[in-house]
């Protein structure tokens, strides 16, 4: 059983989980409402005033809060937007996307469709943000201004993107900017943002190489002042992750039989003043950041350092390698280091992480040989908080 999608209608929970439509309430109790036609793959979910609608990909479905109607008239694409009262997808047919009517999701009319102008490439995804459709092709992105009357939306002749989108479930909004995984014009994977700025790495990039990416997804999420864009890519076997705020990669992963797997979260809506979270497992998840476990099983959090190198690529002694905690947990702290750039690493080397009630606790270890390369990595798996606020490493040459 799969959770396919979350969406927050009307201040009400929804969930697709397989074939059914369910309402949550806010203690997690679920109501089936109604079957849709599908069983398998991601859905996308909108709404307008009084109507959800569920994409799968190949068919919309509306719900109305008592009556399901199907929309079969189209060969639609993935993703689904809600702008202006009205309801805008992209068709399978090349550059084309289409707009339903003025607040009811069930009228189209076939003429009441547009076509992305700048370029041939076919219309992968469909973003609404501030009142502007940014539509994304598989090479290349126009935006489109609401402009009201029978126009509706006119396409910006000054904006236009040089990078496309690679998968249409990635193409979300997080903190107020469109972000998505795309391809330059030179195929490289890439992350962008707003006007298509790339955001991710090199480092992040290589994670992408050789993959199947249109079956991506991406989620938001928030935790304290960060709103985070997760990315899934299938065979990476992490959860990449993009600190929307600080402007910073991490990763997430759930330990299985000793190996890093990706996050559990597949989808997340936001209900009921909490995260919710669909999870691969078909379980509903809400948000708890007072716990630090991920459902009774061990929620690993660990800091990877950059490589440390000498100028001269001479020998470096490291006597010391200290981590301040903005309070102490009475948990456990685990250190390795690499010397091979992060091929190999060394055994675990333990310590505490100071006395419960205890402020800006340090942890230490010492005596920690030398190398002309080093990388550090530090890990904690108890079931008690960790909040790191500084690391420094003595280093000698």
């Amino acid at each position: 059983m799969a959770i396919r999608g979350l969406f927050t209608f009307n201040g009400i929970l929804h969930m697709v989980r397989d074939d059914i439509l369910y309402s949550v309430d806010s203690s997690g109790i679920q109501t089936g409402l109604t079957n849709i036609g599908s069983t398998g793959g991601p859905v996308e979910m909108a709404q307008n005033l009084t109507q959800l609608i569920i994409s799968d990909s190949a068919l919309l479905y509306v719900w109305d809060g008592a009556t399901l109607t199907t929309i079969s008239d189209y060969a639609i694409g993935t993703t689904v937007a809600f702008i202006e009262q009205r309801l805008v997808f992209p068709l399978r047919d090349p550059h084309v996307f289409q707009r339903t009517s003025l607040g009811d999701a069930t009228t189209t009319d076939p003429l009441d469709f547009a076509s992305a102008e700048g370029s041939p490439d076919q219309v992968v995804a469909v973003i609404a943000n501030n009142r502007e459709l940014l539509i994304l092709g598989t090479s290349t992105g126009e935006v489109w201004h609401s402009v009201g009357g029978t126009t509706v939306f006119q396409r910006s002749p000054s904006e236009y993107l040089q990078v496309g989108c690679a998968s249409p479930r990635t193409a979300i909004v997080v903190n107020d900017a469109p972000l998505w995984l795309g391809q330059n014009d030179s195929g490289q994977a890439q992350v962008y943002q707003g006007r298509g700025q790339r955001v991710s790495t090199r480092a992040i990039e290589e994670r992408f190489e050789g993959m199947s990416l249109y079956e991506s997804r991406a989620y938001t999420l928030s935790d304290g002042p960060s709103m985070f864009y997760c990315l899934n890519v299938p065979g990476v076997e992490t959860t990449l992750v993009y600190d929307v705020t600080f402007q910073q990669w991490h990763e997430r992963a759930e330990l299985v039989g000793g190996e890093y797997a990706q996050w559990r979260p597949q989808c997340h809506a936001f209900a009921y003043g909490l995260h919710w979270f669909g999870g691969a497992d078909g379980v509903l998840y809400s948000q708890d950041s007072t716990v630090n476990n991920f459902a009774g099983d061990v929620k690993c959090r660990e800091r990877v350092a950059p490589v440390m190198s000498a100028v001269d690529h001479h020998r470096l002694r490291f006597p010391k390698f200290e981590i301040v905690c903005e309070r102490g947990t009475n948990a456990t702290a685990m250190l390795r280091y690499s010397d091979d750039n992060g091929y190999n690493f060394s055994n675990w080397i333990y310590t505490g992480t100071g006395d419960t009630g205890e402020y800006a606790t340090r942890m230490a270890w010492w005596q920690l040989g030398s190398a002309r390369d080093r990388v550090f990595s530090v890990r904690v798996t108890d079931d008690a908080p960790w909040n790191p606020i500084s690391a420094d490493v003595d280093v000698k040459s």
